[in-house]
């Protein structure tokens, strides 16, 4: 089983968290222990692997063994159209500049569109609408995750880290740019083969250009091919090639033959080569430096202060210091009680504090008090007093978003006592979300 990197195993679990009824276990000690849970069974009807790690390894499989089947399709493709280029009279003529259409005109084509669809993407950074090709590939996605019995959102986890907004030009590019890389490659080795072993004479004919324009035509074509070395038509090769010679000589044919191999691999392959590599470095820079999500974040800092508490609880001295947590605590000033004031109070399981006995308390403890609690904040100054002896899970993050779209002043409170262990969490939180400053309860 392909064994899944840190990042990628959070990714899942955020997902995974802010999704469906999946949680990280509270108890674990630290983040690598807690991402193990991924790795457990869990029963589940509908899906044939028992672990969610085990899942995602599985697409992530198959995703790579289906580009590298793209890859080869493209390229067969290549090997059969290839052949039907090579059009010979009886007297065994090609027209060389019709060959160099026929072979790239196409590539030429999607490679203008191309990138005219990267300025008009870059000029509407705010579309949400996805690249055709990528669109398809994950049509294909989903329909290759029911057929593995996936978990559909294990699915979801997997495309949304594969294929997230910000990356998803460079996915398709660089997918559509290794096809197109492959079937080039197939035409230019199925070219070597067809030149190989047949003798054909190659010829140009044109009506509305003069022979002299014909001729600053092709040497102008020639110059880039000069870097590679090879032997190309002079011009008494072309003026000897027009359709009215019948005869050629074995020297010119060889010439008009690195002629065309050359242009294949100079205007045909290296554009796209590059392109590739240009277009899967900026995809993989984006992947490694992505920003965590709030729900990757809020994972992160519950367990970072789990185990930075751990690791005061085991101090070895025995002194009583001063722990960071206090002196946070005196960094944040008193939130001050105003009398007929809302009150929220989020995931309250104590007595109402007797500071707050004359003022508008609420308890929003589940779904159907947080939805009732919402509308009450119009036009009224709010504040959420949160129990920060838990930390933040999938659910508040939902909660104060939603009421902070509705309050933009909310206010959170957070309370002094020898449990409140996760005030840095909270902090952090209401930062994310551009809250105001907590502040703190006055005590009784």
């Amino acid at each position: 089983m392909t064994l899944l990197p840190q990042d990628e195993k959070l990714a899942l679990a955020a997902y995974l968290e802010k999704h469906s009824e999946f949680t990280l276990p509270a108890s674990a000690k630290d983040l690598d222990q807690a991402l193990q849970a991924l790795d457990q069974n869990y029963l589940n009807q509908n899906t044939t692997a028992s672990r969610y790690s085990e899942q995602y390894a599985r697409l992530k499989n198959y995703f790579r063994t289906s580009m590298l089947v793209l890859l080869l399709i493209s390229f067969v493709i290549g090997l059969l159209v290839t052949p039907s280029s090579f059009l010979v009279n009886e007297q065994k003529h090609i027209n060389i500049y019709w060959l160099l259409l026929t072979l790239l005109g196409l590539p030429c084509i999607n490679l203008f569109l191309w990138l005219a669809s990267m300025v008009w993407l870059t000029s509407k950074a705010s579309s949400s609408k996805r690249p055709f090709l990528l669109a398809t590939v994950s049509f294909l996605h989903h329909k290759i995750s029911q057929w593995l019995a996936i978990d559909v959102q294990v699915s979801k986890a997997f495309w949304h880290w594969q294929s997230p907004p910000q990356n998803q030009t460079w996915l398709a590019s660089s997918l559509s740019h290794g096809v197109w890389l492959s079937y080039l490659s197939a035409g230019l080795l199925m070219t070597l083969l067809l030149l190989l072993t047949n003798q054909v004479s190659f010829i140009w004919e044109t009506t509305l250009l003069s022979d002299s324009r014909f001729l600053s035509l092709t040497q102008w074509l020639s110059t880039p091919l000069d870097w590679l070395g090879l032997d190309l038509p002079t011009q008494a090769d072309i003026l000897s090639s027009r359709i009215d010679h019948t005869l050629q000589e074995q020297g010119t044919r060889q010439r008009w033959a690195n002629f065309l191999l050359a242009s294949l691999f100079v205007y045909g392959l290296l554009p796209r080569l590059f392109l590739l590599i240009l277009c899967m470095a900026v995809y993989r820079f984006k992947l490694l430096n992505r920003k965590p999500s709030i729900q990757e974040q809020v994972i992160l800092n519950r367990y970072v202060q789990q185990e930075a508490h751990k690791k005061r609880i085991i101090d070895p001295d025995h002194l009583k210091r001063p722990q960071n947590t206090d002196y946070e605590k005196q960094t944040l000033p008193v939130c001050p009680i105003e009398k007929n004031s809302l009150w929220g109070l989020y995931e309250w399981s104590d007595e109402i504090p007797a500071t707050l006995k004359e003022v508008n308390a609420y308890l929003v403890n589940d779904q159907s008090q947080q939805h009732a609690f919402l509308p009450l904040t119009h036009g009224q100054a709010t504040y959420l007093l949160v129990n920060n002896a838990h930390s933040p899970d999938r659910g508040t993050m939902r909660f104060l978003t939603n009421l902070a779209a509705q309050q933009a002043s909310v206010q959170m409170v957070l309370s002094k006592n020898k449990t409140s262990h996760f005030d840095a969490v909270w902090l952090d939180l209401a930062k994310q979300l551009q809250l105001a400053e907590p502040k703190y309860l006055p005590e009784e």
